[in-house]
């Protein structure tokens, strides 16, 4: 069993407990899914579907590997 710095539940000082680092943790683990579930969406903004080649260019895809 590890032994820790800690004192007992009854000597801590009044407000003084462990739930506010796991309350802590939590905020910070919620904060970090948040930021992931907006970033994702935004990273596939602009993108319309398969490049088109420029007006006038001729469509040389798809090709075979390697073209000599």
């Amino acid at each position: 069993m590890q032994r820790t710095n800690l004192p007992h539940p009854e000597e801590r000082p009044e407000g003084a407990h462990l739930e506010g680092r796991t309350a802590r943790a939590r905020a910070l683990v919620c904060r970090v899914l948040i930021l992931c579930l907006v970033a994702l969406p935004l990273a596939g903004c602009g993108k319309k579907g398969s490049p088109q080649p420029p007006p006038g260019e001729p469509d040389t895809y798809p090709r075979v590997y390697p073209s000599a």
